[in-house]
């Protein structure tokens, strides 16, 4: 079942139509695999077993938030490029991939092979990987788990939804203050009453405050 993209997300859903916000990861290996498609893939597994890296965004109403909706993983999600690359050459090529921003609502995040980079640091030989991911599909903390699982490590990934909680506290903060602020008499919210605690007990936080990986390896 589809699920509500928070307010932040569909901001970046929106916003990448006119300002282009993809993120591009670039992990670099020593060696490189006897054979790249079977390295691809073992990828293509690991992203069909992760749900996480099966979301895709579902925009077809005007008047509501975008949803984030599970789909199948694509074989153009895994785009292998010419080897034999010097590493400056394979680093014009990582730039060059801006100019191919991602739909969300087709694919959410691709993977990008350039086998056999020559001339690496600290690797004669080498393998580069570029995992190019939305920006609404993650911020920077949550792009690198979701590479980092589609490479092999093993690791919590946070979830889209945690997100929603933190802006409901907010609100609260909000409407809780506001009053005050009017010179009028607001109700009194004791500490059990509040809706959005956290079982912790922390209370809603202040608006503002804030292995390895396997399959390339020669």
């Amino acid at each position: 079942m589809p699920r509500s993209m928070a307010a932040v997300d569909a901001q970046m859903l929106w916003m990448s139509a006119k300002v282009p916000n993809d993120q591009f990861l670039l992990f670099a290996f020593d060696g490189s695999p006897t054979r790249v498609p079977d390295a691809v893939d073992e990828m293509r597994r690991r992203a069909q077993s992760c749900p996480e890296l099966g979301l895709g965004a579902l925009d077809n109403i005007k008047w509501r938030y975008p949803r984030w909706q599970s789909g199948e993983i694509g074989a153009d999600q895994f785009v292998t490029h010419p080897g034999g690359r010097g590493w400056p050459d394979c680093l014009d090529a990582v730039t060059a991939l801006a100019a191919d921003q991602l739909d969300l609502r087709r694919m959410s995040w691709r993977a990008h092979v350039f086998p056999e980079v020559h001339g690496m640091p600290a690797a004669a030989t080498g393998t580069v990987v570029v995992i190019q991911i939305g920006h609404a599909l993650g911020d920077g903390k949550r792009s690198a788990a979701l590479a980092g699982a589609l490479l092999g490590r093993h690791g919590a990934i946070p979830a889209v939804a945690a997100q929603r909680s933190e802006v409901r506290e907010r609100v609260l903060q909000v409407i809780e203050v506001a009053p005050a602020n009017l010179g009028m008499a607001g109700p009194a919210i004791e500490e059990k009453d509040r809706p959005f605690e956290r079982p912790s007990g922390r209370g809603p936080q202040r608006a503002g405050r804030g292995e390895r990986l396997t399959g390339f390896r020669g």
